[in-house]
């Protein structure tokens, strides 16, 4: 990292630090539609959810990745990736989604790692939320690939709705010859869904993604 920049930590329960990861790192930098709460995050920490965090020198945290191993399926899914607004560009956020990235396939051995992020296409620049071209390339710079779905993400906070004209990109991928076994993705995304909105995907918007999982496998496309 950077000159200035202290270490990357895993956070590993709720207390003051992870409150300031999610108040000065993570609030910041999402529209509450895609950011899940504060005790939501805490009580995750106890099952399915890592959060790593970069600190400065002082011990603040200026960048934060957090993920979601979605057991029994071989799934993670990077579900924040954020860096305080003055050192967007530094570099940092490169280097500690490759920390977690990393992490997580010593961890859980997944078959896939996944991402949600705002389709350039559907979403301009937000003077708070950043650039989604800006975001997309970065990701194609760390290798990651489109999941070609008419995707939404699900409603991640109550009362917020689902987010629209959003993308599944795969950042890590344990067979890149064939591609993301479809059975293993399909219930990954179910538990999802469900696990977020209490009920079944069985849905319009749902359905339209089901119906796209046909094929035995899904080969991800390039980014960019």
């Amino acid at each position: 990292m950077g000159a200035g920049m202290g270490r990357i930590v895993e956070v590993t329960e709720p207390g003051a630090l992870l409150e300031s990861v999610y108040r000065s790192v993570l609030e910041p930098n999402f529209p509450a539609a895609e950011l899940e709460t504060y005790q939501d995050l805490a009580t995750g920490l106890a099952s399915t959810t890592t959060v790593f965090a970069a600190l400065d020198v002082a011990g603040n945290p200026i960048a934060a990745a957090v993920g979601n191993h979605w057991a029994p399926h071989p799934v993670v899914l990077l579900t924040y990736l954020a860096v305080t607004r003055g050192l967007r560009g530094s570099g940092l956020g490169g280097g500690i989604l490759e920390h977690a990235l990393d992490a997580w396939q010593r961890r859980y051995r997944p078959h896939v790692i996944v991402a949600e992020t705002e389709d350039p296409a559907c979403h301009g620049p937000h003077p708070l939320y950043g650039d989604p071209t800006r975001r997309w390339s970065f990701y194609c710079g760390h290798g990651a690939r489109v999941i070609l779905l008419p995707y939404v993400q699900p409603e991640v906070r109550t009362g917020c709705g689902r987010r629209e004209g959003m993308r599944l990109i795969a950042l890590r991928l344990g067979d890149a010859e064939r591609g993301i076994d479809t059975a293993i993705f399909r219930g990954f995304l179910r538990t999802y869904f469900e696990a977020c909105e209490g009920r079944p995907p069985v849905d319009a918007a749902t359905g339209r993604i089901f119906a796209a999982l046909q094929e035995p496998y899904v080969r991800p496309a390039p980014l960019c």
